[in-house]
């Protein structure tokens, strides 16, 4: 889940959106970019401070490579896994990816007292079906997005989220953004349930929240290109738990923040 969110986006998971002409610095997400925006690649690094798990007590340190491209034929690479994006439709456009799902660590439940995780095994990663349905007038985006795991889990998400160019030059990129994510029954059991086997390992109570809202999210993005091919991204958020999200008994912490930096080469 972490990841997700980190290299989104995340992170965010998990938190962009198309910014602007050709001639202005584009969003980090090459999945969110127009789809005749003009080819481009970016290779880079992350370093972020992030939760542990949705939910975790702690901060932890990651880091991660990362590769962002755009064909400039709508089809792209990235975060959001392998995909196309349609031409705009006036404002609106749609994008379909396919991609890999949310996972999580027992040991990314570290924490000074209790690891609430210890016991409740390894979320593996599952292919996912991702479609994005965006909206994009001058300075003010917004974007749909549905994700489904593609097996044996069931696990489905919607995400909305709203995003305004405070700043777009060539050089500098500044959005302002705002989401919630809703989760199906089997991705908030897979993420926040515990179940009487996890139970018996975990110490953890027996847990069994329904679909709703998990969560919300606010913050911001700071794009700034160094040169023709360096270029930087700084975001700092803070993730809200809600619902059986929050009320889980794996959830330590049900606010936490995060901020992620990143550089790499366009070509």
């Amino acid at each position: 889940m972490k990841r997700q969110m980190l290299i989104i986006f995340f992170s965010l998971a998990y938190v962009a959106a198309s910014a602007a002409e050709s001639d202005l610095l584009s969003s980090p997400s090459a999945s969110l970019r127009p789809a005749n925006a003009p080819q481009e690649a970016e290779i880079g690094g992350i370093v972020g401070v992030v939760p542990g798990y949705f939910g975790a007590q702690k901060l932890s340190l990651v880091a991660s490579p990362y590769v962002e491209a755009n064909f400039g034929n709508g089809a792209f690479v990235g975060a959001s896994g392998i995909g196309y994006r349609s031409p705009n439709y006036g404002s609106f456009s749609v994008a379909a990816s396919l991609g890999a799902g949310r996972s999580r660590l027992e040991s990314a439940g570290n924490a000074d007292t209790h690891n609430r995780l210890t016991g409740m095994g390894d979320v593996t990663p599952r292919a996912q079906a991702n479609l994005f349905a965006n909206y994009d007038n001058g300075p003010y985006h917004a974007y749909v997005l549905l994700q489904r795991e593609l097996g044996n889990r069931d696990g489905a998400e919607g995400q909305l989220v709203g995003m305004f160019d405070a700043v777009s030059t060539k050089t500098d990129l500044v959005q302002l953004y705002a989401g919630i994510d809703y989760a199906n029954q089997a991705q908030m059991q897979t993420f926040f349930g515990v179940t009487a086997s996890q139970s018996s390992t975990s110490g953890n109570a027996v847990y069994t929240p329904g679909a709703g809202v998990a969560g919300s999210s606010v913050g911001s993005i700071w794009r700034h290109a160094f040169s023709q091919h360096w270029v930087g991204t700084l975001e700092v958020g803070v993730i809200s738990l809600s619902g059986g999200a929050a009320d889980s008994p794996l959830t330590a912490r049900k606010t936490n923040g995060l901020a992620v930096v990143s550089s790499g080469y366009r070509f």
